[in-house]
């Protein structure tokens, strides 16, 4: 299983598989995702842009769909969703493919929630003080079942909504 390193707004992964550190940025002001590949010695490349939703607040970097290769998720804070860009391991992705979440995500991660191996990304939205966990059953993705969790203090729910295709996106 691998995770990649994930920070906010900015993650470091390597993208294109050639064993260097690539860097990765969620721009809320152009509604993209840069990314720059790494030359191994401190430099980098020109920036490569990807459309994603609305206000990108915050990405995270994993294999989401099983094949080895780096995909990219975001919390889009005024789309109210997570887009989803599938990786080629050349450092490309996919058209962007989206699912809606809680109000104004803010907080986006990967994790495995349900125990069977695939990532699962997770939302922290801050207009409904929801969290919104997509569960990644890799031909599609739906949120978990409605339950209340304590989280510092303050009981958070997450929501059902619908299933979307995860592997194939439209």
């Amino acid at each position: 299983m691998n995770l990649f390193l994930v920070l906010i707004y900015a993650g470091i992964a390597d993208i294109n598989l050639d064993g260097k550190q690539d860097v990765l940025t969620a721009n809320r002001s152009s509604n993209n995702v840069t990314l720059r590949l790494g030359d191994g010695t401190g430099g980098f490349g020109p920036a490569a842009n990807f459309a994603v939703g609305s206000q990108p607040f915050q990405l995270a970097v994993g294999d989401i769909n099983g094949d080895g290769k780096p995909d990219v998720t975001t919390a889009d804070y005024l789309s109210d969703q997570v887009s989803v860009l599938l990786g080629d391991g050349l450092g490309r992705f996919t058209p962007i493919a989206t699912y809606p979440v809680g109000s104004s995500p803010i907080g986006m991660a990967l994790g495995y929630f349900n125990g069977d191996g695939r990532l699962d990304p997770v939302t922290a939205n801050s207009g409904t003080n929801l969290v919104s966990v997509l569960i990644n059953e890799c031909q599609t993705i739906c949120t978990a079942s409605p339950a209340g969790w304590s989280i510092g203090g303050e009981v958070i729910a997450h929501q059902r909504q619908h299933r979307h295709e995860l592997c194939n996106p439209r």
